[in-house]
């Protein structure tokens, strides 16, 4: 699991820097545009309209020739773009504290799975030595501590993979 945690705290830091870049543009949209050219062919480019406080000025990006396409339909705002990418990185941030918490309430429940194996082991050895009184109470506690025997081997492998 702590292997898990690295990965997507990675990638929670790669989806920041990439919002922190987007931030500069994020009043910015791609627009495909034609002009002629000089045998009056129709040429094609891409650039960014961007609107700031002194208007909008345009940033040429280039043409899509050469076998470069691109769904001009799917093209969003650098905005909306700039908005999914915090939101996914918040959505990660929110699920990596989720899982550090779920990590502590595992070792946590580890601890106890094995002091109940303890005492499975324990009563067990006193099963063997009590008298036919004694039997029924003590089969009845390592039925109930049978019943764990599964959720124990699972919290035991998650949970090695973190040591």
């Amino acid at each position: 699991m702590k292997e898990i945690l690295e990965q997507l705290r990675e990638i929670a830091s790669q989806l920041q820097e990439l919002a922190e870049a987007l931030k500069p543009h994020e009043n910015c949209y791609p627009v495909y545009k034609w002009v002629y050219n000089k045998v009056k062919k129709r040429y094609w480019y891409w650039y960014l309209h961007c609107y700031d406080g002194n208007g909008m000025h345009s940033i040429y990006i280039g043409s899509s020739s050469g076998g470069a396409s691109l769904d001009y339909t799917a093209t969003k705002s650098l905005n909306t773009i700039a908005k999914r990418v915090n939101k996914a990185a918040s959505l990660l941030r929110a699920a990596i504290t989720t899982l550090e918490i779920v990590e502590k309430d595992l070792e946590m429940l580890a601890g106890l799975l094995e002091i109940a194996s303890e005492r499975r082991k324990r009563l067990e050895e006193e099963l063997r030595k009590a008298d036919a009184k004694k039997r029924e109470k003590i089969e009845q506690d390592l039925e109930k501590l049978r019943s764990l025997e599964q959720l124990h081997t699972v919290v035991k492998k998650l949970t090695a993979k973190n040591t």
